[in-house]
């Protein structure tokens, strides 16, 4: 007998997300930026990680820390608070960085100060995002937990279409940098 192979954890977090709002839920990650609870829907987090050393190449927009490599690969990392106007937050050992997948499929990560956790909110306590809203822009809607107002992001508007453009030129130069260092030492 074949032992089952184990399931994607992408597909086993999308899954629970599918099956979540066939009955009305919505799957979330809670995470602290600076004082403030935000959230963003589990099924676009690809996986939640330590903060590491990330290449920084010069030139690099202000959003943009650095580039994290995986398998070769890089993945850009988003100053998540500099998009949000939030103060600078004091990089730690505990540092986390939530890495997502944009429409295109490509990863890119945004540096939190911690996630406190995954919880399932009801589509109903999900309300419209207030005119006034500070982070109006990239949020798709807020909520309340355990008392605390909850932003939930919309990955796909924290950043201008001119801004993602610029991450995806750089995470090209950067991929054409590592093909090159990759050559030079064979």
């Amino acid at each position: 007998m074949h032992p089952l192979p184990l399931p994607d954890p992408r597909d086993a977090a999308s899954q629970i997300a599918k099956e979540s709002v066939k009955h009305g839920q919505c799957v979330v990650v809670l995470f602290r930026l600076g004082s403030e609870l935000l959230a963003v829907e589990a099924c676009a987090v690809q996986e939640i990680t330590l903060m590491a050393r990330l290449s920084t190449p010069s030139g690099l927009p202000s959003v943009l820390a650095g580039f994290l490599h995986v398998a070769d690969r890089p993945i850009p990392i988003i100053r998540l608070h500099r998009l949000l106007d939030l103060p600078e937050p004091v990089r730690g050992l505990y540092t986390q960085i939530l890495i997502l997948r944009d429409q295109d499929g490509s990863a890119y990560g945004w540096i939190v100060d911690r996630v406190a956790q995954v919880v399932t909110v009801r589509q109903a306590e999900i309300m419209a995002v207030p005119e006034n809203h500070c982070f109006k822009d990239g949020t798709k809607g807020v909520f309340t937990f355990n008392d605390t107002h909850v932003s939930l992001l919309a990955p796909d508007r924290v950043l201008l279409e001119k801004e993602h453009q610029c991450i995806h030129e750089f995470r090209n130069r950067e991929q054409e940098r590592l093909r090159e260092l990759e050559q030079s030492e064979a």
